[in-house]
């Protein structure tokens, strides 16, 4: 089994960029030109929830920058091209794009100097050039040996690759100690001699990291940072990151006006085309009726990218069987079976995901709603109503009718007991304990129709 995540590699931002899969390409292309326009030292916080896909966003942006940044070392020339054909704007800034991944590096001592080893790396410092150059590679590595000295506690040797050198070495080259937001600057200055005309520096998961890493970072890049030539964007979910502050500060402090120093502007993203996502992740789509449920469930429950990845995740392990076999999996009518595994099923799941407390009430015969709400669509009520019907009953596309057909279905499966009789009959469907038993044995992933491969 492999996870279905999508995870933001290259040709992955690449093939969601073509297709347009999230439906954010105009909202990328108009952010490239909101940076284009900034001239000056600069802070912007892109705001929205987990899962939401602020990571996609700010890596594509990075990766359109530096299609249109000749300097740029990240792609080949044919994916460049590749992202110049679905995004095309004419005449923007050279702009050295950096994304640091601030969770990922909050294990580290000194926030500024992860920071800047992450935006030498994107630079590739070369040694072996000419004589500029090679005085622009100095001044980048005295200033570099000048930051480590002061933040004691780093390994150097590790900070160091990029540069291609030895510590021993560096520190015989330092003449004398400037001050650190000098030699930021100068490492930053010369960075850009040769490698675009702004700095455009994606700080992402701010909110997930330590309240001492966060804290210190936006601290350090407020002092060291103040480079005209530096634009930051945040992308975080603003109120988690409120709380992360007041960890360290205290649940008294004003976390929203300490963020707001830190802010220039503040944007959120559009909602996401999450249908379009789940299609795009639902390899094994059949374009059948339990599609049709997944998706409505997708839509009513406002999924997240990653809910959406999830949901496909156990819905594919778990239903998977069924879909493919008839009777070697199934020990009594097979009807009610695909038919309670169909409709119902996935909502049990959905409400695991997105709603545990409606989840816990719903599987315990306290709360038909879910059931109601999303089996009375009347897109395709019609298809799946009439088994609820006897041979000698009408169809109807009454909404009353139907739901009360529904709430028939959900105290069968849900609140019946069966001590005084075997099953309940509700059209053509008849429903007995072992109904309710086999949807929990699917839904906890370890039931006869798990498929796992």
């Amino acid at each position: 089994m492999k996870s279905l995540e999508l995870k933001p590699n290259k040709e992955i931002l690449l093939e969601t960029l073509e297709k347009n899969i999230i439906g954010r390409n105009t909202e990328i292309i108009n952010f490239i030109r909101l940076l284009d326009s900034i001239k000056s030292n600069f802070s912007i916080a892109i705001d929205n929830d987990w899962g939401t896909g602020k990571t996609f966003f700010v890596k594509q942006a990075k990766m359109i920058l530096d299609a249109y940044n000749e300097h740029s070392y990240d792609y080949e020339l044919s994916n460049l091209e590749r992202i110049k054909n679905v995004i095309d704007i004419k005449n923007i800034d050279l702009h050295l794009a950096v994304y640091y991944n601030a969770w990922e590096n909050d294990n580290q001592k000194s926030p500024l100097l992860s920071l800047i080893y992450e935006i030498i790396k994107v630079a590739k410092i070369d040694t072996n050039k000419t004589d500029i150059s090679i005085n622009k590679e100095k001044i980048i590595k005295d200033g570099l040996s000048a930051i480590v000295k002061h933040f004691s506690g780093i390994d150097i040797k590790e900070l160091l690759k990029c540069v291609e050198t030895e510590a021993k070495d560096i520190f015989k080259e330092i003449k004398r100690q400037k001050s650190i937001k000098e030699q930021v600057d100068n490492i930053l200055n010369n960075l850009l001699l040769e490698h675009g005309e702004r700095l455009v520096i994606f700080i992402d998961e701010l909110d997930r990291c330590r309240p001492t890493f966060a804290v210190e970072l936006l601290e350090q890049i407020k002092h060291y940072f103040d480079n005209d030539k530096i634009t930051f964007v945040f992308s975080t979910n603003i109120k988690q990151l409120q709380y992360t502050i007041k960890k360290y500060y205290g649940e008294a402090f004003e976390a929203k006006r300490y963020l707001d120093k830190f802010f220039d502007l503040t944007i959120s993203l559009n909602e996401i085309n999450v249908i379009e996502y789940f299609n795009f992740v639902n390899e094994n789509s059949r374009g059948d009726m339990y599609d049709y449920v997944c998706k409505e469930i997708v839509k009513e429950y406002n999924f997240t990218l990653r809910d959406v990845i999830k949901f496909v995740q156990i819905n594919k392990i778990c239903i998977e069987n069924l879909r493919k076999t008839k009777n070697e999996y199934l020990y009594f009518d097979e009807i009610i079976i695909r038919y309670v595994l169909t409709y119902v099923l996935p909502i049990v799941i959905g409400l695991k995901i997105k709603r545990y407390d409606q989840y816990e009430d719903f599987i315990t015969g306290k709360d038909s709603t879910p059931l109601i709400t999303i089996l009375s669509k009347s897109e395709w009520i019609s298809y799946g109503i009439d088994k609820l019907s006897s041979e000698n009953e009408k169809s109807s596309k009454d909404i009353n009718i139907i739901k009360e057909k529904l709430e028939l279905m959900y105290k069968a499966i849900f609140i019946e007991e069966y001590i005084d009789k075997h099953s309940i009959e509700i059209g053509k469907l008849e429903f007995t304990k072992e109904t309710r038993k086999i949807l929990f044995e699917a839904e906890g992933l370890l039931s006869r129709f798990a498929r796992y491969n």
